[in-house]
């Protein structure tokens, strides 16, 4: 792939590296390795808000701003 220009070398720290396997069905399996930038990211730097929860804050409310 990277011969054809299909894929291109990366020097990013969010970079996965990927390839192809063959299946038994002999057709190509793309598998990317996520292993590397699974342990360059943050884990739980923002918490996720319930929908429900933020509705019931803005109930009530006559004007809404973005």
């Amino acid at each position: 792939m990277l011969a054809n220009s299909v894929i291109q070398t990366s020097k990013s720290p969010f970079a996965a590296p990927c390839l192809m396997v063959k299946k038994k069905d002999e057709s190509w399996r793309f598998c990317v390795d996520y292993r590397q930038l699974n342990a360059a990211t943050e884990k739980n730097k923002f918490s996720i808000h319930i929908v429900d929860d933020l509705l019931d804050e803005l109930k009530g409310v006559g004007y809404f701003s973005n």
